[in-house]
Order: C-alpha cells, then sequence, then structure tokens
C-alpha cells in the first residue's frame, strides 16, 4: 500500500506527463487550428448578420421613399385643388363687383380690342375696380403684380388711351387673370356676348382655351 507521500509522488508526475503531452508540437498546432476555424466560424456570423442588417436598412429606405412620394403627390393634389378653388371663389367676386360697376356706369369696363393681350386686360380690370373714384374691390398683395410704373394702355380700335399704375390682378397660378369685354369695333371673339369673358390659364399657365384646365365664368 502507497503512504500518503507516494500518493501526492505520483499524482505530480501523472500531471506533468499530461502537461508534457499538451506541449507536443502536433498537437499545439491541432490546437491553433482549431482556434482559427472556431474564429472564421464567428467572423462569417457576424458578416452575416451585417449583410442582413443593411438588406433591413435598405428595405426601410424603399418603403420611406415610396411613402414620401405618396405624400408628396397628395400634397400636390391638394394645393392645385385648393388653387382651383380660389380661382373660381375670386372670378365669382370680381363678376359680382363688375355688375356693381355697370349699375354705375351703365357699361362695363372696356378691354383693349385684343382678346389675347391678358396682361394688359388684367391692368384694365384692376384700374376699373381699384383705383377708380369708388373701390369695387380690394385686392391682396398675393393677388397683384405691382411693376412699379406707370402705363399708358391703347385701346386701338377707339383711338383711346387709358393711363395708370402698372398692376395686374394675379391669378393663384401666378399669372394674370384674363378680362375681355369687347369693344364694338373689335373683331375678336367673346364667349359671353351680353356681359365678358373672365378667365384663368389654370395650373399649366398656358393659353389652352376650350380645355378643362382653364377657370372661367362661361364653365362654372
Amino acid at each position: 500500500m502507497k503512504t500518503e507521500g507516494q500518493r501526492l509522488c505520483s499524482g505530480a508526475s501523472a500531471k506533468r506527463r499530461i502537461y508534457a503531452h499538451d506541449q507536443h508540437p502536433a498537437l499545439r498546432r491541432a490546437g491553433s487550428a482549431r482556434r482559427s476555424a472556431d474564429s472564421c466560424a464567428a467572423t462569417a456570423a457576424t458578416a452575416c448578420h451585417s449583410a442582413f442588417t443593411l438588406i433591413e436598412i435598405l428595405t426601410v429606405i424603399v418603403i420611406i421613399t415610396i411613402l414620401a412620394g405618396l405624400v408628396v403627390g397628395a400634397a400636390k393634389y391638394a394645393q392645385q385643388k385648393g388653387a382651383r378653388s380660389r380661382a373660381e371663389a375670386e372670378i365669382a367676386t370680381m363678376e359680382t363687383a363688375l355688375e356693381q360697376y355697370k349699375i354705375d356706369y351703365g357699361v362695363y369696363p372696356w378691354s383693349t380690342d385684343v382678346r389675347a393681350n391678358n396682361t394688359a386686360n388684367s391692368i384694365l380690370l384692376y384700374w376699373a375696380l381699384a383705383t377708380g373714384p369708388k373701390t369695387y374691390l380690394t385686392f391682396k398683395a398675393n393677388q397683384l403684380r405691382d411693376y412699379h410704373a406707370t402705363i399708358t394702355i391703347p385701346i386701338t380700335c377707339l383711338a383711346t388711351n387709358f393711363t395708370g399704375p402698372e398692376v395686374a390682378l394675379i391669378d393663384p397660378f401666378g399669372q394674370p387673370y384674363n378680362y375681355f369685354h369687347r369693344p364694338s369695333c373689335s373683331t375678336d371673339g367673346q364667349t359671353n356676348e351680353v356681359t365678358f369673358d373672365l378667365w384663368s390659364y389654370g395650373p399649366n399657365g398656358v393659353n389652352d382655351e376650350g380645355t378643362n384646365d382653364d377657370i372661367s365664368n362661361w364653365r362654372q
């Protein structure tokens, strides 16, 4: 039977043999290879996780872009619809003022003898409604385009000139309102033969009468 001292010596010898076995070059290389493989596996897992996260981010960006496009489109539609409603209301208000002008003077204000002369006709309309002895309408700054000048506008076929401030009435789309009350000597056509034509070119700002884009007192 081994004594206590012998058992302790045997245990120490066994530990030394195990340590020596672990320090064998081949075993050290095998352990290093296992650690390297484990490290590569961890790196690959991290890379896969990063790629998945990137895909998620791109998906979110696409969704946000689509939603932003929908919001911008809806806002633009609402803005144009609001501008159109405002133009219709302004045309109706000016119609009422022009009727009151006729009651006072017996005639509607003259336009030039050229229907397409929209800026000059808009200025003449402003003079009639806002600068005469009687004010029929008061306009806000965003309804006017002030050129800060004095202008003389001829009605050629009547050999008459009108002089006043160069201020045009502007529709919600940034274009002069069109007004035409044909002098008797004019050869240009007038849609409302008994009264006058008053219209906006609408959102496209183009003189394309007869389209649904225009807003006029004969289409309301």
